[in-house]
């Protein structure tokens, strides 16, 4: 008997090797690949605009921002799924900061793990901060001052495939224009004019909000209605000559937290193009951006410069916000 359960427990030992040594090879076999962050959000508003963290052109650069924005912000990039993090690609473009560096931290639910800095201690170059071993996160953290960024940032490491994926966007068969009501658009400026031809569908119809503002950089906000509902995937914008250059055009969206979320940024610089919210003419969002309370149009407002003016307002046409369905029969 006592022999019989000696062999039996040796068995069992065999047995456990080999699942362990599966397990083993299951876990050191998967591929480190690039992990996208979904959105960026600033504990504070100092008017800076990440839009350009979501491509990888690197001419594509954050604007930089000097009014109101010598302060500490915390950067939340929220990533696409729950992954171990082990590595990060930071595109240092110039400007060196030792004496203020950003503090990058994981954020794997309430838990907050130190990574490292980024000094920007190089010129047009890409630079790696390796973690020692893997760690897990939901969100990256950037705490920066000013404008000490990196103007792109890659992160990479392993998805967790057991964790709920966001779904895919809805396909385009489903997806239908936004009818915009005009009416609605409350400009924070003493705007003499509407904004009714950013949506009335017709390219070549110029928009003048007026002249002489007292605000130079404004928003003016869309609101969404109770009882309504907006899926949102889709956004371009009417490119008919012309860059904004260094004043461009940002669209966020507001949920009923407050909360207010960059998703898409025009500059111009094609020719009667339609250009999406990335800057290429891809019009499809990374993430599709739901229950939204606003909608919220960055402008600039140059009062010394006519033509700018009519050209920062008159080549958009921002009507084609595009959602899935329309609830309740509602129409907006």
């Amino acid at each position: 008997m006592k022999k019989c359960i000696i062999e039996y427990a040796d068995k069992l030992k065999k047995y456990l090797v080999v699942v362990l040594c599966l397990c083993s090879f299951h876990c050191f076999s998967q591929t480190e690949q690039r992990i996208y962050f979904t959105s960026v959000t600033s504990s504070v508003n100092t008017g800076m605009d990440y839009t350009p963290w979501f491509n990888d052109d690197v001419d594509s650069l954050v604007q930089e921002v000097w009014l109101n924005n010598f302060v500490w912000v915390d950067l939340t990039l929220k990533l696409a799924q729950h992954s171990k993090i082990t590595r990060f690609s930071f595109y240092d473009w110039e400007g060196v900061f030792t004496d203020a560096p950003d503090s990058i931290y994981a954020l794997n639910g309430t838990k907050k793990t130190f990574l490292g800095t980024f000094t920007g201690p190089n010129y047009m170059v890409w630079q790696p901060l390796v973690l020692d071993s893997a760690i897990e996160a939901d969100a990256i953290v950037m705490h920066k001052y000013s404008n000490n960024i990196p103007q792109k940032v890659e992160i990479f490491g392993y998805p967790d495939t057991v964790a709920k994926v966001p779904p895919p966007a809805a396909v385009d068969t489903q997806i239908v224009k936004i009818p915009i009501d005009s009416t609605r658009w409350i400009q924070l400026d003493n705007s003499s004019n509407g904004l009714g031809g950013l949506s009335n569908g017709i390219l070549t119809d110029m928009v003048n909000t007026g002249y002489g503002k007292m605000i130079t950089n404004y928003d003016a906000y869309y609101p969404v209605l109770t009882g309504e509902n907006i899926d949102l995937y889709k956004i371009r914008f009417y490119n008919y000559e012309g860059s904004l250059g260094p004043y461009p055009l940002t669209v966020s969206v507001i949920d009923s937290a407050g909360n207010r979320t960059n998703i898409a940024t025009y500059t111009g610089g094609s020719y009667m193009t339609w250009l999406g919210p990335y800057g290429d003419t891809t019009s499809t969002l990374h993430v599709p951006m739901n229950q939204n309370d606003y909608f919220c149009a960055n402008l600039i407002a140059q009062s010394t410069n006519r033509q700018l003016t009519t050209k920062l307002i008159g080549i958009l046409l921002i009507s084609h916000l595009i959602r899935a369905n329309h609830n309740n029969g509602l129409s907006i």
